[in-house]
């Protein structure tokens, strides 16, 4: 092994033993370790998906939604394969659901909704009038998900804070809600 691989290979070492001491702590309820993982790995988590998804907006809700589905499996997480490998295959597999979905109905703008432009032509005012009547018909909890997250750009943490509920609770509003209002404006 050359001089130069092995302090990196001790790097790697002590990152994997961190990543594992923070997700047993995780595991345990800590807040502090799962915002150190967040930390840690967000970014590469990011780039990774934009990558798939060609979509930084899209990556990031991706990344929210991998470390939501660590913390509801911090549990079960044993450490047997590298905790970098785990996360990240959580990541791939969400962004390539979320190809395989956007190939399977077109994503709805809700800013749309909201624009109010100088001069709109009457096809515009007839499409903006149906997604406003596609948002009143959602449900309270997914209406106001849906409106924090496009209109605001909050994050999911932000979003739970606001509707009092779990961030998973505002994942599954806000994919709910997406379908929702994809199928009503399709047909």
């Amino acid at each position: 092994m050359s001089a130069a691989l092995v302090p990196a290979a001790g790097r790697m070492i002590e990152d994997r033993r961190l990543d594992d001491e923070l997700m047993a702590e995780v595991a345990s309820g800590s807040e502090t370790a799962l915002e150190s993982l967040v930390a840690r790995h967000r970014e590469r988590l990011i780039r990774m998906s934009a990558r798939l998804t060609s979509d930084r907006g899209h990556a990031e809700d991706i990344a929210q939604e991998t470390f939501i589905r660590l913390l509801g499996h911090a549990r079960e997480y044993q450490g047997r394969g590298q905790f970098i490998s785990w996360l990240y295959t959580i990541a791939r597999r969400l962004s390539l659901n979320a190809l395989r979905a956007k190939q399977r109905r077109p994503e709805v703008a809700l800013e749309a909704a909201n624009d109010r432009p100088s001069y709109v032509t009457p096809e515009k005012a007839l499409e903006l009038k149906e997604v406003r009547r596609a948002l009143a018909s959602l449900p309270e909890r997914q209406r106001k998900a849906l409106w924090l997250k496009a209109a605001e750009g909050r994050s999911y943490r932000e979003i739970a804070k606001i509707l009092e509920c779990t961030e998973q609770d505002v994942a599954n509003a806000i994919f709910r809600g997406r379908e929702t209002l994809s199928r009503f404006l399709q047909g």
